[in-house]
């Protein structure tokens, strides 16, 4: 019997794929298949950081617009994967579709980082539109996906209520929407329904007394369900 000869080792550096929406073969290197393959950091803790510093001096209400307009730093956005980013843009139901600029808004493509659990918060407000009936209660889950949920997540401790009247300086007038935090009504809401012709910001300031001096203001949204009122 002859020895037969080894062998060399193969070594592959690179495989190649084929996309649908191209013609041609593609080479992707194995070393970059590697790192996305591998699974993706956890950077939850690192944006909560970025969003909720230690520290934020209020600015003054001329200047609260521009504040909250500010965009989002690169690092403070949410990390996606690829194929989660295209598939929130369009999808073969083409439902809920969603422009590419204003998902760069709060999102970044990455497939080596991922903050899950911050994604869930915002999912339902990402797959689920608001509902084309008249009764305003039945918009309550959708502006609760919107709204009530993402404050409750960012500051645990608070507590919301519906047309209630404790704790939010409003005597026995109720607004929609309050949360309270240590006892003081930090944030409140008033909404309506397409055939309410109330108007929902003059309601939300005549419903309140002030009594939170010093602060130079507190927080509130007022919703018309087809267009928010300027």
């Amino acid at each position: 019997m002859t020895a037969q000869p080894k062998s060399a080792p193969v070594r592959v550096n690179s495989f190649a794929y084929y996309h649908p929406n191209s013609p041609y073969f593609s080479s992707v290197s194995c070393t970059h298949f590697r790192c996305t393959a591998a699974h993706p950091r956890d950077v939850t803790t690192e944006i909560l950081e970025r969003w909720l510093p230690d520290r934020v001096a209020l600015p003054p209400i001329n200047a609260l617009s521009e504040f909250l307009d500010t965009p989002l730093r690169e690092r403070a956005k949410i990390p996606l994967a690829q194929y989660r980013f295209d598939s929130l843009i369009s999808n073969s139901l083409d439902v809920n579709r969603i422009g590419k600029r204003d998902l760069e808004e709060v999102f970044r493509v990455d497939d080596r980082e991922h903050a899950e659990a911050i994604y869930r918060w915002l999912s339902s407000v990402l797959d689920d539109s608001p509902p084309y009936v008249e009764s305003v209660h039945s918009y309550i889950p959708f502006w609760d996906s919107n709204i009530r949920k993402i404050i409750e997540a960012l500051i645990p401790g608070g507590i919301s209520i519906r047309d209630g009247c404790c704790h939010t300086s409003t005597a026995s007038q109720k607004p929609s929407f309050g949360f309270l935090y240590q006892g003081v009504c930090v944030f409140r809401g008033e909404e309506k329904a397409p055939n309410d012709a109330d108007d929902p910001k003059a309601e939300l300031s005549s419903k309140m007394t002030w009594t939170y001096d010093p602060a130079p203001y507190v927080l509130g949204e007022f919703f018309c369900v087809r267009s928010i009122l300027p």
